[in-house]
């Protein structure tokens, strides 16, 4: 027999949950509405889920996955709607998210209506032609950081092979570490455009001296379309290969993928393609900016 006290506190559970249940689909639903909107750059926010982390104060694994579903319900809207009639829960939706397609999407929805995590973790995994090892870089002391990550047979067997010319190399057998130091090394040299600015400088003996940095010999007032080398190299140089915005705390935006240059006076109003008129910027702050503009 269920005590009377007990019984009010699960009555109460039981409210709490439709609530709690009902508001995962509201917070998806309104932040496909940002996203949709772009509404997330009124806010001066780069990213959806910068938006979500800073202005609603969700963490960064819920944020994470309300995107991951909002991204894939705009692909295939039929996992949206099965989420939204509480056919399959918010779980279940993200894991649906890495697999489910328009096609297959039937299929899928109707095994996860009443399979359990695990099974449906397991049929996941078993649909995948690879072993899919999610990518971690842990730290596990003040300078050493372990990270971990799955390879394709055929990458495996070259990694091997770099690893025998390392060792070959040093004359001793050298570790998974070393032959990735060796490599990365190799690749930085050649591809990346903050080292190869240098040896521009460098090889030409073009630099002067400005605030403690290279500057560029010449000054481009005009070169129609496209930014001169010379110049790419010394904004490259400058701003180290990182994006400069300054973000509402303070702080330098840390990206240095996907980067774009932003010409603070636009060329189509007189900008000169010059490095005082350039600046090194992140695609989602460039749209941002731009976004401002407006």
């Amino acid at each position: 027999m269920v005590r009377k006290s007990v019984e009010m506190i699960h009555l109460e559970a039981v409210e709490i949950a439709k609530c709690y249940l009902g508001n995962e689909f509201k917070m998806v639903e309104i932040l496909g509405r940002m996203h949709a909107t772009r509404g997330f750059r009124d806010y001066s926010k780069k990213s959806l889920k910068r938006y979500a982390i800073e202005c609603l104060n969700l963490s960064e694994n819920v944020a994470e996955t309300m995107i991951t579903i909002v991204r894939k319900s705009i692909e295939v809207p039929q996992l949206k709607a099965a989420f939204s009639r509480g056919e399959i829960d918010i779980s279940k939706t993200r894991r649906l998210a890495s697999v489910v397609t328009r096609d297959n999407c039937a299929d899928w929805i109707e095994f996860a209506r009443t399979a359990t995590l695990a099974e449906l973790d397991r049929k996941i995994a078993g649909s995948r032609p690879f072993f899919d090892v999610k990518e971690v870089k842990i730290v596990r002391a003040k300078n050493r950081i372990e990270r971990r990550f799955g390879v394709s047979t055929d990458l495996d067997k070259r990694l091997d092979r770099a690893q025998d010319l390392v060792s070959q190399k040093l004359r001793r057998p050298a570790s998974f570490e070393a032959t990735a130091e060796e490599m990365v090394e190799v690749f930085l040299n050649r591809h990346d455009p903050v080292r190869k600015a240098a040896r521009a400088f460098s090889r030409r003996g073009g630099a002067g001296v400005k605030d403690g940095k290279p500057v560029a010999r010449r000054v481009f007032e005009d070169a129609g379309e496209n930014i001169p080398a010379e110049v790419i190299h010394e904004v490259n140089l400058r701003d180290g290969g990182q994006c400069t915005y300054v973000e509402d705390n303070g702080h330098r935006c840390q990206e240095r993928r996907w980067l774009d240059f932003h010409h603070i006076i636009p060329v189509h109003r007189g900008g000169p393609h010059t490095a005082e008129n350039l600046t090194t910027v992140c695609k989602a702050h460039h749209q941002l900016i731009h976004h401002n503009k407006n």
